[in-house]
């Protein structure tokens, strides 16, 4: 079945439910995303009058005219249980810093793009969330050789899916 692009397809599988044929006859499959953005989030350091305080692990946070330090990091323990996952890579964090997602490639892990900055994409012109969206390709391109397996954009505008599906190939 066919569903327009701007058409919502609410049904779902409804009672005939795929086989999805997973390895070792598995009867559930868990999937890992981790989110690479710092140096891609609002911050004073990138021109923005703020740093971010949407989805950070302060909560109630509030904005600060001073860069936010608040990281952790959890490669070493994927390696350690052999876990793979996909990576949502904000673009400019590739650029400032591209060792992770070296090591990622290089531990197997898939590398998918999370736009070019982490940044509300409805405040912005069509032209520059295409050119951000270039630049997020490209930034993945350079470090991994090849460009991103997926995409997810997180605070989208009402154009960010036409951007990313028909103007780019996903």
């Amino acid at each position: 079945m066919s569903v327009a692009f701007d058409e919502r397809h609410l049904a779902g599988y409804g009672a005939n439910s795929p086989n999805p044929k997973w390895p070792n006859n598995a009867r559930i499959a868990i999937s890992f995303v981790v989110n690479y953005e710092e140096g891609g989030e609002n911050t004073p350091l990138n021109g923005d009058a703020y740093s971010e305080v949407f989805l950070n692990e302060t909560p109630g946070g509030r904005p600060r005219s001073d860069r936010d330090m608040n990281m952790w990091r959890i490669l070493r323990l994927f390696k350690e249980k052999s876990f793979k996952f996909t990576c949502y890579a904000v673009g400019k964090a590739v650029e400032l810093c591209p060792e992770p997602i070296k090591a990622m490639v290089a531990d197997g892990h898939e590398i998918a793009s999370h736009q070019y900055r982490w940044i509300d994409y409805a405040l912005v012109t069509e032209e520059t969330e295409r050119e951000h969206a270039r630049l997020a390709i490209n930034a993945i391109k350079n470090v991994t050789g090849k460009a991103p397996v997926g995409w997810y954009s997180g605070r989208i505008s009402p154009r960010s899916r036409q951007v990313v599906i028909i103007l780019l190939g996903f």
